[in-house]
């Protein structure tokens, strides 16, 4: 080799190992750190974790897993075009085991893992993937003090829950306050929450990402695609999850 050849070497191999070099800080900058919580998404009767706009089939359950380094308020809340705000934890109209015997709320969380919406009496309960023919977005607080200015407004979105059936299927159900008082149709209804709607998406297994405009506050979003349900599977024995699919084909076929 010529001298005249050995700079470009040089400078190709230390171009690599740069780049070499911040791929692995990358990957080093997506791992959970101890002092953040961090959450994962499951579907389906594997559950399987997904990326950030990743087809779900539809009608396939949901949990969410919750990894708390302290114990921490947790609120679970969707939306998308066609029913704006929904909350999904905590709701009057869940039935959980989950409660903190001091404070009998269900979304206070001690610090170690939890699986949402957890189960009620003795049987293990989920949520679904519901038929959409567009995105939805999931979003996770979770926060050292209670929100008690998030905790005003939610009862007023629409909710999920398990008590109106039998079979303990879960349902959407209106906030108490009525139809006409339903909030955060075309866009959520609190800063905390756009801003985790805003956010960049967080990797799988990442930390959440910390609230600047108040400590102690962490989010996190997935947003997902729903798809064509799996082979033989239907929607939900629920009137509302038939009322739910029948408006989803409806929107499809420009009723």
């Amino acid at each position: 080799m010529t001298n005249q050849g050995k700079p470009a070497r040089l400078t190709f191999v230390l171009t690599a190992l740069a780049l070499g070099c911040a791929a692995w800080m990358a990957g080093i900058a997506v791992l959970p750190r101890s002092g953040e919580p961090g959450v994962t998404w499951r579907f389906g009767s594997d559950e399987a974790a997904v990326g950030s706009f990743e087809t779900v089939p539809a009608w396939d359950s949901m949990t969410l897993s919750v990894s708390l380094p302290f114990d921490a308020y947790v609120y679970v809340v969707s939306f998308d075009h066609l029913h704006g705000t929904v909350t999904y934890f905590p709701t009057e109209y869940l039935g959980t085991d989950l409660h903190d015997p001091t404070t009998g709320r269900m979304n206070f969380l001690a610090a170690g893992e939890h699986t949402l919406p957890g189960s009620w009496n003795g049987s293990v309960s989920t949520w679904f993937v519901p038929d959409l023919p567009e995105s939805l977005s999931l979003c996770v607080i979770a926060s050292r003090k209670p929100l008690t200015d998030l905790e005003a407004i939610l009862p007023l979105t629409m909710q999920v829950g398990n008590r109106a059936y039998r079979d303990r299927s879960m349902g959407f159900y209106m906030p108490r306050a009525g139809r006409a008082q339903v909030i955060g149709k075309t866009r959520l209804p609190h800063p905390l929450l756009q801003a985790a709607l805003d956010s960049a998406t967080a990797p799988l297994a990442g930390p959440m990402l910390a609230w600047p405009e108040r400590p102690g506050v962490y989010f996190d979003t997935l947003h997902i695609v729903p798809r064509k349900p799996r082979p033989g599977v239907v929607a939900p024995s629920n009137p509302f999850a038939r009322q739910l699919a029948e408006q989803v084909e409806n929107k499809r076929r420009g009723k």
